[in-house]
């Protein structure tokens, strides 16, 4: 089938014909961009760090050198054995080992204090003047360890250097205040305005950083822990986005990391995208301008015009054009109205007559069909009574009784819902004494049984559950009839459990019951939907496969306008 545009459709494809591959070239060019700024930034920052961390790393190392130094030095040695030496001696050897001290301290900007203790670690020698601790602060030796009482960095060796701490004959404990650090980040140019000053950071020690570092603004640091050597990656935290570069450094657990916020660095990509479109959707809005003019003006007439004219080749007569159009279609609507309401009452008076002339049709289909099922109840009683099973022949007789009687009374066009459920329920509990694998449930609301609805209307819906759902079931079958109500509407819905339809199947079912001329076959589902419609307000019929793999058909129409009728 070869499919058609209307023009609305057309103009519509056009304008997305020209802006597509505009705004995919445009899309496509800003998503390079934005990814050669990450690297070249990822570049700039990992290199900035790496000299940082190289720098820092380096005043270390010498502090370390200068104390392996220290602990071969004869004068170190002499304090050592200093009760060997007379008092003068012993000053004198202090003197010119503090002086050497003072010297190494001047010399290393880096360096805060060196101390010196025996090997009962009591404090023989140290440069700063003003005493802090009179033991080593370290169990470990050859690492920085930072002391977060001191806010300060300590290494230390033993001699000898095999000794651990406690048998050491002397140990040599170096140090230096975190503001070094702090000093050596704020000494960084950071002239990109982009991204913070770094910071150290250690999981349980917290951060090192100078003032320019904004860390109120940035996530909760338990995060930043990352295994790798160095590497990029990007947090969220408060509604904002930070591209994080890290290196891992020498020192135990210390990680020098930086951060951006990435809309501060793709604000110009950020800005020029909301221009483009921006753009975009004015020069969208003004071509769709006049395709939604076209489309109020005359594509909605038409299809309307259109689809009314396909309900009536459908069989649906009762569609009508709403006539508040101000233009030429609102006479081209007046006249389909009246042309539809003029066939609608032809029709429907034809209809009646088949009606009729159907409900004789079915009456005499059903005269035609009991016999068989009265010789089959009858055969039941037979059996039954042959093997002395009364309460069978009881049974049978009784239901049997209740639906002739209520199947002759042909003068009868109205019942009670309660009069149709009774009905299908004998009719049910025939087939269930003939047929054991056969369950049924009804289920009537109290204040619902007195409703009027046309005679035998449920019981051929009942009859085809079991004549076609459950004919060729080889296991329990159930039908579950259940009448509700919701709001203004009635629903009775029959169910079945047995074979089911195909999809297709069900389709052709639909179109055999909603024609306007009778079926070869269905003829039973035919005529109850006829009934619904014409003799019950807003009656209708759907037919449905349903959870169990089974039929479901479900009649509806309004109870308001019904009771008030």
């Amino acid at each position: 089938m070869n499919q058609t545009f209307n023009v609305f459709q057309k103009t519509i494809g056009l304008v997305i014909a020209l802006l597509a591959p505009i705004v995919f070239l445009y899309a496509y060019s800003n998503h390079v961009s934005e990814q050669v700024i990450r690297e070249q930034t990822d570049q700039r920052v990992i290199d900035r760090l790496a000299i940082t961390l190289h720098q820092l790393e380096t005043n270390m190392e010498q502090l370390a050198k200068l104390l392996v130094t220290l602990s071969v030095d004869s004068q170190v040695n002499q304090l050592k054995n200093l009760s060997l030496y007379t008092p003068y001696e012993q000053v004198m050897i202090r003197r010119n080992l503090f002086e050497k001290l003072k010297l190494y301290r001047q010399t290393n900007t880096f360096l805060g204090d060196i101390a010196i203790y025996d090997g009962d670690k009591a404090l023989l020698l140290r440069v700063n003047d003003r005493p802090v601790h009179d033991t080593p602060l370290l169990d470990n030796t050859g690492n920085w360890t930072y002391v977060p009482e001191e806010d300060a960095f300590y290494y230390q060796i033993n001699r000898p250097s095999y000794a651990k701490r406690d048998a050491a004959s002397l140990v040599i404990e170096a140090n230096f205040p975190a503001d070094y650090i702090r000093e050596l980040l704020a000494s960084i140019d950071m002239n990109d305005n982009v991204t913070a000053s770094p910071f150290l950071y250690h999981k349980e020690h917290g951060i090192i950083s100078d003032d320019r570092t904004q860390l109120s603004s940035f996530p909760a640091l338990s995060s930043l822990l990352f295994s790798d050597a160095q590497g990029t990656t990007r947090l969220k935290a408060d509604d904002q986005t930070y591209h994080v570069s890290y290196l891992q450094s020498s020192i135990d657990g210390w990680q020098l990391v930086d951060f951006i916020r990435l809309d501060t660095l793709l604000a110009p990509i950020t800005v020029s995208r909301a221009w483009f479109y921006g753009s975009i959707a004015l020069l969208v809005s003004v071509g769709l301008l006049a395709a939604i003019l076209l489309y109020r003006h005359v594509h909605v007439p038409i299809r309307s015009l259109i689809q009314g004219i396909q309900r009536i080749r459908r069989g649906d007569y009762s569609v009508r054009l709403e006539k508040d159009m101000k233009n030429e279609f609102r006479y081209v609507f007046m006249s389909f109205n009246q042309m539809a309401a003029r066939t609608q009452e032809l029709i429907e008076e034809v209809l009646q007559q088949k009606i009729h002339s159907q409900e004789a049709t079915l009456r005499q289909l059903q005269y035609q069909i009991n016999p068989h099922f009265l010789y089959n109840s009858l055969f039941y009683i037979k059996n039954m009574a042959k093997i002395r099973h009364n309460d069978a022949v009881e049974a049978m007789a009784l239901h049997l009784g209740h639906y002739y009687r209520y199947m002759t009374q042909n003068q009868l066009t109205h019942a009670t819902l309660e009069e149709e459920c009774k009905f299908a329920g004998s009719f049910l509990n025939i087939h269930q004494l003939r047929v054991r694998h056969l369950s049924y449930e009804i289920s009537l609301p109290e204040h619902m049984r007195t409703i009027r609805i046309p005679r035998l209307l449920l019981q051929p819906l009942v009859e085809n559950a079991v004549e076609h759902g459950m004919n060729s079931l080889t296991g329990h079958g159930r039908i579950t009839v259940s009448i509700q109500e919701d709001g203004e509407q009635l629903f009775i819905a029959v169910s079945d459990n047995g074979q089911g339809m195909e999809n297709h199947a069900l389709i052709d079912l639909r179109e055999k019951i909603y024609s306007s001329i009778a079926p070869q076959s269905q003829i039973g589902l035919w005529n109850v939907h006829q009934r619904m419609v014409h003799h019950l307000p807003g009656g209708s019929t759907t037919l449905q496969s349903n959870a169990e793999g089974g039929l479901t058909v479900v009649l509806i129409w309004n109870k308001r306008r019904n009771e008030d009728g």
